[in-house]
């Protein structure tokens, strides 16, 4: 992440960069997507973890969404819109989460 980040930065208009850092980033999310599902085998008697991370995963359908669409538009429209689709994604992930929890609060 911190290469695909730098070559970025160095090369911000360049659809190739945008690209690569597209590519690192859509596949740490699913990495992550996985690592969710590894944790839920071991611990199948911990109904809290479980349904923890399965809330978690429904959250990452629509961001790789965001991202995949981010990526195809940076190739074909303008090569700023994948930094801006991760933006946005994680502006979206901040909210759901922020918003679940005051559900699960109150």
């Amino acid at each position: 992440m911190p290469y695909a980040t730098g070559i970025v930065s160095s090369h911000f208009m360049n659809h190739t960069a945008q690209l690569f850092y597209g590519l690192i980033v859509i596949v740490s999310t699913v990495a992550n997507c996985f690592l969710h599902k590894v944790i839920d085998k071991p611990n199948i008697d911990q109904k809290e973890l479980l349904e923890a991370t399965a809330q978690y995963r429904k959250l990452l359908i629509p961001d790789l969404i965001i991202k995949g669409v981010g990526l195809i538009l940076s190739l074909i429209v303008y090569p700023l819109i994948m930094m801006y689709s991760v933006l946005i994604a994680a502006f979206y992930i901040i909210t759901l989460k922020t918003l679940s929890e005051k559900r699960v609060n109150n």
